[in-house]
C-alpha cells in the first residue's frame, strides 16, 4: 500500500510531465492516422486538437521554466482539458444526431443555383456526423470525451495536492 501512495505523489509532483506526454501522445496519433492510415479529420476534429497543443505548451514550460506557478499551469491544463472534453461532446453528439452541426452531410435546398453553388463550395468534404472510425463500438470522439475527462480530472486532483503541499510546507 506504502509503494501506491509512493506512485501517487510522484504523478502529482510530475503531473506537467505526464500531461505533456500524454497531449503529445495524443496529437501523434491522431496525426498519423490522418497522415498515415488515411483518416481524414472534419472541422469539428481539428478544433479538438488546438487545447492538446495548449496543454503541451503550458506543461512544457512548467517543467522547464517555472516552478513557482507549475500547479496553477497544471490547473489551467485541466481547463484546457476540460474544454476539448466539451468539444468531443458536442462532436459526439453530431455524430449520434443530437446535435446539428455546419458539417453535416444533409444540404439544405436552396433558393437559387448560385446560393446552391455557395453552399456546395462552402462545405468540407469530411462531415463531421459521419464516423470514419472506432474502437469497441466508440468513435474518436467519444474516445477524446473519455480520455480528456480522465486527464481533466487527474490534473485538477494533481494541482490540488500540490497546493496542499505548499501549504503544508508553509506551515511547518
Amino acid at each position: 500500500m506504502r509503494k501506491i501512495a509512493i506512485l501517487g505523489k510522484w504523478l502529482c509532483k510530475k503531473s506537467a510531465l505526464v500531461l505533456a506526454l500524454c497531449a503529445g501522445a495524443i496529437l501523434l496519433t491522431v496525426y498519423l492516422m490522418q497522415h498515415l492510415a488515411g483518416i481524414e479529420a472534419c472541422d469539428i476534429c481539428i478544433i479538438q486538437r488546438y487545447p492538446y497543443f495548449a496543454v503541451l505548451g503550458m506543461c512544457l514550460i512548467a517543467i522547464i521554466v517555472n516552478k513557482k506557478f507549475y500547479a496553477y499551469i497544471v490547473f489551467i491544463s485541466g481547463i484546457a482539458l476540460l474544454i476539448t472534453t466539451g468539444y468531443g461532446f458536442y462532436h459526439l453528439g453530431v455524430e449520434e444526431q443530437w446535435f446539428e452541426s455546419s458539417c453535416q452531410k444533409d444540404i439544405e435546398i436552396a433558393a437559387s443555383i448560385e446560393n446552391l453553388k455557395k453552399q456546395i463550395d462552402s462545405r468540407t468534404l469530411i462531415y463531421c456526423d459521419v464516423v470514419l472510425w472506432s474502437l469497441l463500438g466508440v468513435s474518436l470522439a467519444g474516445w477524446n470525451v473519455i480520455v480528456s475527462a480522465m486527464l481533466a480530472i487527474y490534473a485538477f486532483v494533481s494541482s490540488i495536492f500540490i497546493f496542499r503541499i505548499r501549504k503544508n510546507r508553509e506551515i511547518l
